[in-house]
């Protein structure tokens, strides 16, 4: 947006045809309402409003995955049936985010608790490990975030 904002500062961004609704915190609303006036060349007009129903309850789809280790390339792989040399790209451009913080390095642990957001995919949370499998994998349970 180029208005110098902390990313932490707004949360979910939801598109829906020619409007889009961001959940911010109140001191960002009114920073937002005054100076978010463009994005790119289109002009664009803030107003307060209540988001539809239909994103309120954003549907989390709970899944069973198993993987070799916790590392964010083998579980984003697995999340969104990729390869891991697939992923690779994900972290160079940095566009993996793991509790939000970008994340460039594919080797990174990830635990329970923990919100990865792969920018183009979605985002989902870790939220448990569960024991091995009968081949030695991990078994891992992720809430994935969609629609």
């Amino acid at each position: 947006m180029s208005l110098g904002i902390d990313r932490k500062k707004f949360g979910d961004i939801f598109v829906d045809g020619m409007d889009a609704y961001m959940y911010v915190d109140d001191s960002t609303a009114d920073y937002l309402l005054e100076n978010f006036v463009s994005v790119g060349r289109n002009a664009v007009k803030c107003s307060f409003s209540e988001l539809p129903d239909s994103y309120k309850k954003a549907a989390l789809k709970e899944v069973t995955i198993q993987v070799a280790s916790p590392r964010a390339d083998a579980v984003i792989s697995k999340v969104y049936n990729l390869s891991r040399k697939d992923t690779i790209p994900y972290f160079t451009e940095k566009k993996v985010s793991v509790n939000g913080h970008i994340v460039e390095n594919n080797d990174k642990l990830l635990a329970a608790g923990d919100t990865v957001s792969v920018r183009g995919f979605g985002k989902f949370n870790l939220t448990a490990e569960g024991g091995l499998s009968k081949k030695g994998k991990l078994n891992l349970t992720v809430e994935v975030f969609g629609r």
